[in-house]
């Protein structure tokens, strides 16, 4: 059924590849709860194909959490290579609706920001267009 309720918009960014020239991503803007109550902006690449949402060690500090408190797993990645990784439960804001999420911070620091499904696409409808570069997230009322 689709979302009747307030949508949150955001436009695509063009970005360079070094084999396919300037291609569209869907990039949303998020926040995250910071141990202090406030909030964390953050641009993530909208990821169907990622399980879970997937931040770096240096946001985790940044959030104020300790990284090792959170529940360990092994993310596996489309090229088959492993990321260790704490899972964290973060509040989590997509344009005013706020949500429980889980979030896995790697260990490391070389990876984009990615938003994946876990709890996020259960939470939300996502609409992404390709064809007008255009992502909507969208609630039921």
């Amino acid at each position: 059924m689709l979302s009747i309720g307030p949508r949150t918009h955001f436009r695509w960014q063009k970005l360079s590849s070094p084999y396919f020239g300037r291609i569209a991503k869907p990039i949303a803007r998020v926040s995250l709860k910071k141990k202090s109550g406030d909030w964390q902006e953050f641009w993530v690449e909208v990821d169907s194909g990622a399980a879970i949402s997937l931040f770096n060690k240096s946001d985790c500090d940044l959030l104020g959490y300790r990284l090792q408190d959170g529940w360990v797993c092994e993310l596996q990645g489309v090229t088959g290579h492993s990321i260790h990784c704490y899972v964290h439960n973060i509040d989590m804001k997509i344009g005013e609706e706020v949500i429980k999420a889980k979030v896995a911070f790697s260990d490391s620091d070389k990876h984009r920001l990615l938003l994946g499904r876990v709890d996020v696409f259960d939470s939300f409808e996502i609409d992404l267009r390709g064809k007008t570069l255009d992502t909507f997230f969208g609630r039921d009322l």
